[in-house]
């Protein structure tokens, strides 16, 4: 048997067809929203941190670069370094708040 995972508040966001244009991309039309419609917590010079919408766990966050990139060696050091100071960062905020048993 098979579970099935049923998140109903999701059906909106599937059914609409997510945000934006059809061929857009999610993080760039987040990107040009207003922080709090976007949940968009922190925006730094090369990345950005945002709520996860429609989370599986509490605390779930992401962050990603204005540029798209698609790995860490893509990146320049700059933005490289921002991302991995921001998941610091962002570690050290849900450490204290939520005091997760483990990230």
């Amino acid at each position: 048997m098979t579970d099935v995972l049923f998140t109903p508040w999701r059906l909106a966001y599937l059914t609409q067809g997510g945000i934006g244009p059809k061929d857009a991309c999610l993080f760039c039309v987040l990107s040009q929203q207003g922080d709090e419609d976007a949940l968009i917590v922190h925006r730094g010079r090369h990345a950005y941190v945002l709520l996860n919408r429609y989370p599986y766990s509490n605390g779930h966050l992401m962050i990603t670069t204005y540029a798209h990139r698609a790995s860490l060696f893509d990146m320049t050091k700059e933005e490289r370094q921002e991302v991995v100071d921001l998941g610091a960062l962002t570690e050290e905020i849900l450490r204290t708040e939520y005091q997760p048993h483990g990230f």
